[in-house]
């Protein structure tokens, strides 16, 4: 027994314009895990399951540099070999990077999110779990779970926020009475947990985040599934970035701010302006009728706003150091990751399946000569689809063009669409399959055979197109009247 590495192999195609995603095997890469030796080794599974005859349009991956170096990657190893197969990076990771960025880069964050944590490791004990969960049974509230946070699975964030957020006064129940009784150890982790939960700052990050993440989850769900197309991808990366830039405004934290005063007073949470531990440098007497403040590093002494009220100010400071910054890095690395230029063959293929000839050459001129594509007869093709689909719906979708374009009437806008299918959007499946490998390949099966692993992976993953009860069950019938008894 020894500790391999693999590599997960799934490939998707269209059937009657139905879009399928399907794991292949499981490969042994403990050997090699350099670009050359992973693009031999994929390019070979392709060839032991008869599938190198069929066009190889695009290749999915996350970011990591082996993977996608443009020079000596795999994805350009691969393209050596079908040079139309372009590398899109997964979108689930792109997302993930969104979030994961944002959370180190702000120091109020970072400690937000390490106090998830810390909630999570004290009440994973089995004694303070129950007494949380027979708390809940209680008060008639449903218990959700508290779960450890994941860098690769950051949707774990979302449902901690949901979590302690809806347990929240439970939560503090159960501290403070493992304060009272001090009866065990764990004392000191259950008083610095209370002091971190009831500050002010605790409290607005929770909102916060409960209201980012929520967002954020439409957008991860969407990449996560099998079906989606590169153009549903992109309308709902454009939708969430459009949300985001919607939340940067007054009114809308105004509805936020509401919601976080409600809960801070019915919690006895003060919301007022933290006081600064340090003195605050000033501006220098013999400088104050020159325009230097700010070279001086002194804050600048602006006047008191006399006619906002007390509240309003406290809600001004909230605003603008803690939610603007929040709301202003996530919409930056979001433009950043998705950028116009990451997303051209995206936005063409978009253009291509609402039947726009101009705007989606991009992704046609790629194309057209694997599939040996008439330009001419294309647009027309376009255009005549587009009319009829126009009939069916004013917005016409991908539901209105399968019902008007078929193979024989439509064989170029076919051809073309099908690509626009198969385009993957994420590895999301692949991701999938190693936690399936989890579940089979245990601490009591680490001799099984490279070929065992993969044919269990199969029938547990592709259950719905292996398993056929009646075919097993006579086979086994079969073998069973062939056996030699013994007495």
């Amino acid at each position: 027994s020894y500790k391999q590495e693999q590599l997960s192999l799934c490939i998707r195609y269209v059937k009657d314009l139905e879009v399928n995603e399907r794991f292949i095997c499981f490969m042994d890469v403990s050997s090699g895990r350099g670009a050359s030796h992973l693009a031999s080794t994929i390019l070979t599974a392709i060839e032991k399951y008869n599938i190198h005859k069929i066009p190889l349009v695009a290749q999915s991956y996350d970011g990591a540099n082996v993977m996608s170096g443009s020079v000596s990657g795999v994805q350009q190893k691969i393209r050596e070999h079908y040079p139309e197969a372009v590398y899109i990076h997964c979108l689930a990771h792109k997302l993930n990077l969104v979030v994961c960025n944002t959370c180190s880069s702000i120091k109020e964050v970072r400690n937000f999110f390490n106090t998830l944590e810390a909630i999570y490791v004290h009440f994973s004990q089995p004694g303070i779990n129950n007494e949380l969960t027979n708390l809940l049974s209680e008060m008639k509230i449903k218990p959700l779970s508290i779960t450890r946070l994941c860098e690769t699975r950051w949707a774990c964030r979302f449902k901690n926020c949901d979590a302690v957020l809806n347990n929240f006064g439970a939560i503090i129940s159960i501290l403070v009475r493992e304060v009272d009784e001090g009866l065990n150890r764990d004392v000191p982790q259950a008083i610095g947990l209370l002091n971190m939960m009831k500050t002010p700052t605790f409290v607005f990050h929770l909102f916060i985040f409960h209201e980012v993440l929520k967002i954020i989850n439409i957008l991860s769900k969407q990449l996560q599934q099998k079906n989606t197309n590169l153009s549903n991808a992109t309308n709902t990366i454009n939708g969430v970035i459009k949300t985001f830039e919607e939340m940067r405004n007054i009114d809308h934290f105004s509805g936020i701010w509401d919601k976080i005063s409600n809960f801070a007073s019915k919690n006895d949470i003060s919301l007022d302006i933290p006081k600064k531990s340090k003195r605050q440098r000033t501006e220098p007497y013999h400088l104050r009728d020159f325009d230097v403040t700010v070279a001086t590093g002194a804050e600048q002494q602006l006047p008191i706003q006399c006619t906002e009220t007390v509240d309003k100010q406290i809600q001004n400071y909230w605003r603008n150091h803690f939610y603007n910054p929040i709301v202003d890095t996530i919409l930056s690395h979001l433009k950043l990751r998705f950028s116009e230029e990451s997303q051209e063959l995206a936005q063409a293929t978009e253009s291509f399946i609402s039947l726009d000839f101009t705007n989606s050459l991009y992704f046609i001129n790629h194309y057209k000569d694997l599939f040996s594509i008439n330009m001419e007869c294309l647009k027309s093709e376009m255009t005549v689809a587009r009319n009829c689909a126009i009939q069916l719906s004013n917005k016409f979708g991908l539901k209105e063009l399968k019902q008007v374009i078929s193979k024989t009437v439509y064989p170029n806008l076919f051809k073309l669409l099908q690509v626009a299918l198969v385009l993957p959007i994420s590895s999301a499946s692949c991701e999938r399959s190693f936690s399936a490998m989890r579940r089979i390949k245990s601490w009591t099966r680490t001799t099984m055979g490279q070929e065992r692993l993969s044919d269990l992976s199969i029938i547990h993953i592709e259950s719905d197109l292996v398993i056929d009860k009646d075919i097993i069950l006579n086979k086994f019938a079969e073998n069973k009247r062939t056996l030699p008894l013994h007495f």
